[in-house]
């Protein structure tokens, strides 16, 4: 399985940029309130794609490797608050890529460019 994980402190919209990754691939928000966090699989492209937005739980993330890897996910796409040391030792387990927040969540533009960047992480 490989790892796409959003790195980034608390509050700065690593949620609303998987919700718009989903969004880029499936058409839709996951949820009508896409600051909101969630947890789903899609098939896009013939893989299994797992997202895990609640990043500022460390415990959650780290219990999403053993989940997703288990049910045989090609893909982790998964938030992570940067004060957390714990999934950042977890994923080295995995073919990982670690994506750092590049700004706060200001407007659809600056949620786009994270998102396009996990995007072009996904084969």
């Amino acid at each position: 399985m490989k790892v796409i994980m959003l790195s980034g402190p608390s509050r700065t919209g690593k949620t609303t940029v998987i919700n718009e990754v989903h969004r880029l691939l499936v058409g839709h928000y996951f949820t009508g309130n896409r600051h909101e966090d969630f947890e789903t699989t899609i098939t896009h492209n013939g893989l299994t794609i797992a997202f895990v937005s609640a990043g500022d739980l460390a415990r959650e993330t780290k219990n999403a490797f053993q989940k997703y890897s288990a049910l045989g996910c090609d893909i982790l796409i998964c938030a992570h608050n940067q004060r957390f040391v714990t999934p950042l030792r977890a994923i080295q387990r995995f073919t990982n890529v670690v994506i750092q927040k590049t700004m706060p969540f200001r407007d659809d533009t600056s949620c786009r460019i994270d998102a396009n960047e996990i995007i072009r992480n996904i084969p």
